[in-house]
């Protein structure tokens, strides 16, 4: 996957915030880890064949987020990185790791850290590659087609 082509478009995304923005200038931030949260939900509770679609909407959420924060560079992953994901085990509880993701995610935004969005983000490539079963072109197909 080439995260920072995927970055690019997520850069280009005019996609509308889910949650109203009172102050768009001071709330930007805040909407996009808002944003990620949702969809994660949202993900965690889609049907089998939206899963893809969902996945993507989420991996997009990341990837604003550092580009906002310019973290984008802590993000990038080569190909050895995407293999050696793909060849871990899967996760005992779904349950157990949706709420790591949140955690994470949250720590991330309330101490305006860029580790556990990292930690996050390899939790999230990684379940999308062992627990999902998606390929790498899978996912960048997708992605293209909803984004590009």
């Amino acid at each position: 996957m080439d995260i920072t082509k995927l970055a690019e478009l997520a850069r280009r995304d005019k996609t509308l915030p889910l949650l109203p923005l009172k102050d768009p200038l001071n709330e930007k931030k805040a909407s996009l880890y808002a944003e990620l949260e949702l969809n994660l939900a949202t993900f965690f509770r889609s049907p089998k064949e939206e899963r893809l679609k969902r996945y993507c909407i989420v991996l997009k959420d990341f990837l604003a987020i550092a580009n906002e924060t310019k973290w984008l560079y802590l993000l990038l992953l080569d190909e050895q990185q995407i293999v050696q994901f793909s060849t871990k085990w899967q996760t005992r509880s779904l349950n157990v790791l949706y709420l790591i993701l949140q955690q994470q995610v949250n720590k991330s935004y309330f101490e305006r850290k860029s580790e556990p969005l990292v930690h996050a983000w390899h939790i999230f490539i990684k379940y999308g590659l062992v627990e999902a079963g998606f390929t790498p072109e899978q996912i960048e197909e997708k992605y293209y087609e909803l984004y590009a």
